[in-house]
């Protein structure tokens, strides 16, 4: 069921930006910025750790990524699988390892930070797993370079890393190391006005067209960035679909690149055709029907279960 909110305010023609470059709001960009400035420049007690959380599918990692590429950082990442392993002590010595790769980095003038993608993942699988060991490690460490960010036991004094967590759950992080001093959280939401603007970005929209992202936005006012981006590449490339052939994927996989880049350009070109407002409602629709077989699926799960029961009383 849709709901409808506010349409945004009419955005900037800034908003409509070139394939190359997406709109990252500055307020996310001013945390991020701020945190790096904290930590690059020592400032005693400012936390090493920032810890942004919020909704899935809001463009947490992408959008710190991103940045930090803008600014020529090298990011050293970490991600959940990294934190998996039957082995005890390896995923902290991968995590160690990480951080004094970027704390020599800046050793040597090189820009670079530390990011931790979904962390709140592991430590959930942690509590159904016998990952008592790893977890004691990987928390350790975090501790030690919460408190003592340039004093590596094993590598010495280092430059201190800023370090980034992004994750959905902000109830999974380790109580202590969340303390004020140690971690600084950033719950990132983005505001409707900042959601349209990323969205005409995404769409890479005329300014003259620029009022369909705050259409949608306010349409779909649940829907995570993530369904937008998707609503992109799925429905260009499938203005081309009708005309794929035997020849089409033949030549593709035989690395003839004209012709694969004559398609990117089609593709590409299908974003200013696009009727955006109905591949919306009909993503929107597959979605909903897709959470009704879910259900539908669940129902007949718990039925056959709760017949089976009854059968054997």
């Amino acid at each position: 069921m849709m709901s409808h909110k506010r349409p945004p305010k009419e955005l900037p023609r800034e908003a409509s930006v070139p394939a190359s470059q997406l709109v990252i709001p500055p307020r996310f960009t001013g945390r991020i910025n701020a945190h790096l400035l904290g930590n690059m420049l020592e400032i005693v007690g400012y936390p090493v750790i920032m810890w942004i959380v919020g909704k899935p599918g809001m463009g947490k990692t992408w959008q710190l990524r991103r940045h930090l590429d803008s600014l020529g950082f090298s990011v050293h990442s970490v991600s959940a699988a990294d934190l998996e392993s039957s082995h005890g002590g390896e995923p902290a010595k991968a995590l160690q390892e990480r951080y004094i790769a970027a704390g020599q980095d800046l050793d040597k003038g090189k820009p670079a930070a530390l990011v931790v993608d979904d962390i709140d993942t592991t430590l959930r699988e942690w509590e159904k797993s016998s990952g008592a060991v790893n977890q004691q490690d990987i928390l350790t460490f975090l501790m030690h370079i919460a408190d003592s960010p340039v004093d590596i036991e094993t590598d010495g004094a280092l430059r201190q890393v800023p370090t980034f967590f992004t994750g959905n759950d902000e109830s999974r992080l380790y109580a202590p190391l969340a303390k004020h001093g140690r971690t600084t959280r950033f719950n990132w939401e983005p505001t409707t006005d900042e959601k349209a603007a990323i969205v005409a970005s995404i769409l890479r929209l005329h300014p003259s067209s620029q009022e369909i992202a705050c259409q949608l936005v306010s349409l779909y006012p649940s829907q995570p960035l993530s369904f937008f981006s998707h609503l992109v590449s799925t429905r260009t490339v499938a203005a081309l679909a009708s005309e794929a052939s035997i020849a089409t994927f033949s030549a593709v996989a035989g690395g003839n690149t004209t012709y694969a880049d004559q398609l990117r350009q089609r593709v590409e070109a299908a974003r200013w055709n696009a009727d955006w407002l109905q591949a919306a409602r009909e993503l929107q629709d597959d979605e909903e029907r897709l959470h009704g077989w879910h259900l539908d699926g669940d129902l007949h799960l718990y039925e056959t279960a709760a017949s089976s029961r009854s059968g054997s009383a």
